[in-house]
């Protein structure tokens, strides 16, 4: 049985098939016997949000603007934190995070955790050609010994071309899939350690058994750590002369 301690509110719609993906993520990670065991989540599935791989960082940015509306909203309908099912749109997330005081999840620091947890140091992504030219993922290395391969540029354009027919729910499956493992595996061939599904087009028709590499699911991570962070346990006391004290899962809050 699901313990809900927070609302989530989600940015979707980039992709509305990503999002939906990430939906039933959450509900196949939430432990649940009955409906009323299940989140209850708030969902702005907003497909006009601007292209991502179009615009430029530089003002004005109207996917900055359009997806900072999108959080101010869910936060006016009583969201405690927000998620965002879209890799290439945490390129723009600094108007959002300045425009709400709720925490957000950013698929990315999640995505990369579960990566660094494989033991593995050479992370090869597949993203779109915006989310790799902002450099949003290489950002987020940490360390020496940590690093990001990409593809090269013929394999960017079959990697977009894939994507571009995976959102256009007009393909065939097998043979995206087939671009998507010979992608993943020149990824390998420089070196790679594991892969990363950097898209969450991807994960709908790219599988971990499909590659030979360890498949890193970003979709999948944000929805586990969504089912998380609403299910925290949060114990609050009042302590006379002292005001609030407030003790999450267990431990003080020093």
């Amino acid at each position: 049985m699901t313990n809900q301690t927070r609302l989530p509110g989600v940015l979707g719609g980039m992709g509305p098939d990503a999002t939906i993906d990430f939906l039933n993520k959450v509900l196949s990670l939430t432990p649940a016997l009955s409906d009323q065991d299940h989140l209850r989540l708030i969902i702005d599935q907003n497909p006009h949000v601007p292209n991502r791989q179009t615009q430029s960082s530089s003002p004005p940015n109207t996917v900055g603007a359009a997806i900072a509306e999108m959080a101010r909203r869910l936060q006016r309908y009583g969201a405690d934190f927000l998620v965002m099912p879209c890799n290439s749109a945490h390129a723009f997330i600094d108007e959002l995070l300045n425009s709400v005081s709720v925490p957000f999840l950013n698929i990315l620091d999640c995505t990369l955790t579960a990566a660094r947890d494989t033991g593995c140091t050479r992370f090869g992504v597949l993203a779109t050609d915006g989310c790799l030219e902002s450099g949003i993922y290489q950002a987020r290395i940490v360390t020496h010994q940590e690093s990001i391969v990409i593809p090269d540029t013929k394999n960017i354009g079959l990697l977009m071309d894939s994507i571009s027919k995976v959102k256009s729910r007009n393909f065939d499956i097998d043979e995206v899939r087939r671009t998507l493992v010979e992608i993943a595996n020149s990824l390998a061939s420089d070196g790679a350690e594991l892969i990363i599904a950097g898209c969450t087009e991807i994960p709908l028709v790219l599988k971990h058994d499909n590659i030979q590499l360890p498949l890193i699911d970003s979709t999948k991570e944000l929805a586990q750590a969504t089912v998380r962070e609403a299910t925290r346990r949060v114990r609050v006391q009042l302590s006379e002369g002292a005001g609030m004290n407030v003790e999450e899962d267990g431990s003080p809050n020093l």
